[in-house]
């Protein structure tokens, strides 16, 4: 144990372990209690920690010696806390207090985020987290990286454990940022074989001697997501030199092979987000935001068609009262159909596939519809996509989206691109959208943005 005095009357005791110090709970550190250890990083400890003026919890960090003992990572630290400090958003922790300059240690007291970070969300959930958790936590993440970098603050260090999980009684889960600035002023004292970055997480522009701005922080977001998405890391390395080359090399990996019932746009988010050339990644969060959302609520295919007056909550009695309907008359296509659907809602999906098939040799477009998207799911393409094409030769839209998406999917784009034009011509919202994430992926920016504002025209 060593006692350490500090400038001002402040006093610290300690214990040594590697290059960091680790305070002791009980102690005083800096006027603060020290209550308990909440847990440490490659920069860090950081503690819960009793304030002696403001009487209530906060969260201390305390850097690690290393970083203390380097000249200019100290005055980067003074610069990074004062402009960390100044930073006003509700998805930002919010620092209430630094390291003097004179002070032997470097050191930040937060307000305390009690709620856990999304790196124990994914602990707990090693395929990925629900897709709408994740929506929220990279929207209320992008919301805190535009705030800063208009404020001139780079992240730099954007990954799950610095994501905290706070209870809003208004809004629920809310996500707020926190380490800013921390990766930045370390940055000022690293060297070829001293790199003060997380490696998963980094941007290639970090390994190079190019400029690092803002999009860093984007890159280091899509990483942040994909692992959020899958439950695993976009470029899984072992050595420092395996993931500075696959950052820089390495193909973007597909989220949606990894998690097939990820809707398949959000591999073309990912795909821009990760872009080696900063140029080519999104240039805010919020468009970011905007992409995903749009990749989340384009649902892949076009569901089965309901019945003329379909139930609000399907039950044993709808199928039951589909039977004694088509039993009373049998060569009734609307009643074929209708027990078909519900054969189908309810998992019974040969059954539900002969009725389809009787109803759809009568002609109706919808039964011919429901027919192929009971085959597409089944993994029979060729038989869904005959059924897709008598039905949208008819000019049912679904039909017509799901051919297009059925064609896209096998890599025949002009053929995807007429059949989700045709639908999208009816006013069909699926089928814009589509069109717009196809012609997004092909560099067609502008009339990718038209068929977006198309749909959100539809369906606002």
């Amino acid at each position: 144990m060593v006692v350490r005095s500090l400038p001002a009357g402040r006093w610290i005791v300690a214990e040594w372990i590697g290059v960091g110090v680790v305070v002791a709970v009980g102690s005083v550190f800096a006027g603060y209690l020290i209550k308990a250890r909440l847990g440490a990083g490659g920069m860090g400890v950081v503690y819960l920690a009793r304030h002696p003026r403001l009487k209530r919890d906060v969260a201390l960090k305390v850097l690690h010696d290393q970083w203390a003992a380097e000249a200019g990572t100290r005055a980067a630290f003074d610069r990074e806390a004062a402009l960390v400090s100044q930073l006003d958003h509700p998805n930002i922790v919010q620092v209430y207090d630094r390291s003097d300059p004179g002070d032997e240690a470097l050191w930040l007291s937060m307000r305390h985020i009690a709620g856990g970070d999304a790196a124990a969300l994914l602990a707990g959930a090693p395929r990925g987290l629900p897709i709408e958790q994740v929506v929220a936590l990279v929207t209320d993440t992008a919301h805190a990286l535009d705030h800063a970098h208009a404020q001139g603050v780079l992240h730099r260090d954007v990954k799950p454990a610095n994501l905290l999980l706070e209870h809003d009684p208004r809004h629920g889960q809310k996500t707020v940022l926190t380490d800013f600035g921390i990766a930045r002023a370390a940055d000022s004292a690293t060297t070829a074989t001293s790199v003060a970055m997380s490696l998963p997480y980094a941007a290639p522009e970090r390994f190079t001697a190019g400029p690092v701005d803002h999009r860093a922080d984007i890159y280091s977001l899509g990483c942040t997501m994909f692992q959020l998405l899958t439950g695993q890391l976009p470029f899984p390395r072992q050595a420092p030199i395996e993931f500075m080359t696959a950052h820089l090399t390495a193909a973007v990996p597909s989220a949606h092979a990894l998690r097939p019932d990820l809707p398949v746009y959000l591999d073309a988010v990912i795909a821009t987000a990760l872009a080696k050339d900063p140029a080519d990644r999104y240039h805010s969060g919020q468009e970011l935001v905007a992409d995903l959302r749009r990749a989340v609520t384009a649902t892949t295919l076009a569901p089965p068609r309901a019945p003329a007056t379909p139930p609000t909550v399907e039950t044993n009695q709808e199928l039951t009262d589909a039977r004694r309907a088509h039993a009373a008359d049998p060569h009734n296509p609307e009643r074929m159909f209708r027990l078909g659907y519900h054969l189908h809602q309810h998992g019974e999906l040969a059954d539900a596939e002969i009725w389809y098939r009787k109803a759809a040799d009568t002609g109706r477009a919808d039964a011919m519809h429901n027919l192929g998207f009971l085959l597409e799911k089944r993994g029979e393409l060729a038989d869904a996509e005959t059924w897709y094409r008598k039905a949208a030769d008819t000019g049912d839209a679904d039909a017509m989206t799901n051919l297009g998406l059925l064609l896209e999917k096998r890599g025949e784009l002009a053929d995807a691109e007429t059949w989700y034009r045709k639908a999208a011509d009816t006013g069909h919202g699926r089928a814009m959208t589509n069109l717009g994430f196809l012609l997004k992926k092909r560099g067609e920016l502008a009339d990718a943005e038209t068929w977006f504002q198309r749909a959100r025209a539809g369906n606002s």
